[in-house]
């Protein structure tokens, strides 16, 4: 059986390192992360293993209904040694995504090899959702991993975040390709392209590009970034020039440059290209609105698919 969590402000102190979240739900199995879930009939006390929450510290869920009963606020702070960051946590729900059934029973032949196209972008646009949920999950966790460094490892798991980084790029741009093969095979279809809503194909792209405006170059720069640095020349046409300040950047002179491979400040990564700084937010905030987008998108195809059932 499945419960859902509502946690309204859970602080918990690992090592040296505080993890705060507002207010979130999530979905949880019995078993998670090396907590325990204890339930009865229409309730569950959340424990950790080896201790018992007192009374005013526990939370409460129903489980019959999946609906939040109740939630006591837990205000003070839990000393307990997590494997994961609580950020990670939440994150290791993938969304539920509505992909269209688009049936060519009722379609003419010549138009039968786009629609079984459109249906395999429909899944790839689903599937590289999912991968960049998994890149800022990985990414949270490889940073709660770095924070807790030692002297010993320190080199190494410090470059571990720039990992899901560098691959949450290169997921971007490969559902940005994905979305517009599916855009392009839809309008290939006189059927589809007369049904389907133009406006929130328009409002879903909008969205991936408000949220990551620069993804394209983004992209070719961590997928070449060997190749933009081969010779002084490049190195030079790649720097970034002053003055500039952000990022905790700053670039005080005008004949200063700054050449960056790869960056992170606190959740953004950068790198410069073309003499300018390039960057996306690996962040939960992110991740959902690629889901939105997604959601979105197919929801434009909702009277496509009643006419096919029909």
């Amino acid at each position: 059986s499945q419960c859902l969590i509502a946690v309204s402000s859970v602080m918990l102190f690992c090592g040296d390192i505080n993890w705060h979240a507002p207010c979130q739900e999530v979905l949880l199995g019995k078993s998670f992360a090396g907590l325990r879930w204890s339930s009865s009939l229409d309730t569950c006390a959340c424990r950790y293993p080896g201790r018992s929450l007192r009374e005013d510290r526990q939370t409460y869920f129903s489980t019959s209904s999946i609906v939040r009963k109740t939630c006591t606020e837990l205000s003070q702070t839990i000393s307990v040694a997590v494997p994961i960051s609580l950020t990670g946590l939440l994150l290791m729900i993938l969304p539920t995504i509505d992909v269209p059934s688009l049936p060519t029973k009722r379609l003419p032949e010549a138009e039968r090899q786009d629609v079984l196209f459109l249906s395999r972008k429909f899944n790839d646009m689903v599937k590289y959702t999912k991968n960049f949920y998994a890149d800022v999950g990985l990414f949270e966790e490889c940073l709660f991993a770095a924070r807790k460094a030692t002297r010993e490892n320190r080199d190494l798991l410090s470059r571990y975040p720039f990992v899901a980084a560098r691959d949450g790029a290169m997921t971007i741009y490969h559902f940005a390709k994905a979305l517009d093969n599916a855009n392009g095979a839809a309008f290939r279809v006189p059927t589809i392209a007369r049904l389907v809503d133009k406006n929130l194909l328009k409002d879903a792209r909008k969205l991936l590009e408000d949220t990551f405006p620069l993804h394209v170059a983004l992209r070719h720069a961590v997928a070449h970034a060997a190749e933009l640095a081969s010779n002084p020349e490049k190195e030079k046409d790649r720097a970034l020039s002053g003055p500039y300040e952000g990022l905790g950047i700053k670039i005080e002179h005008e004949q200063a440059t700054a050449t960056i491979e790869e960056g992170l400040s606190n959740r953004t990564f950068f790198t410069t290209h073309q003499g300018q700084i390039l960057s996306y937010d690996i962040t939960k905030s992110s991740a959902d609105a690629l889901v939105e987008a997604t959601r979105t998108f197919m929801s434009a195809f909702s009277r496509v698919s009643a006419h096919l059932r029909e």
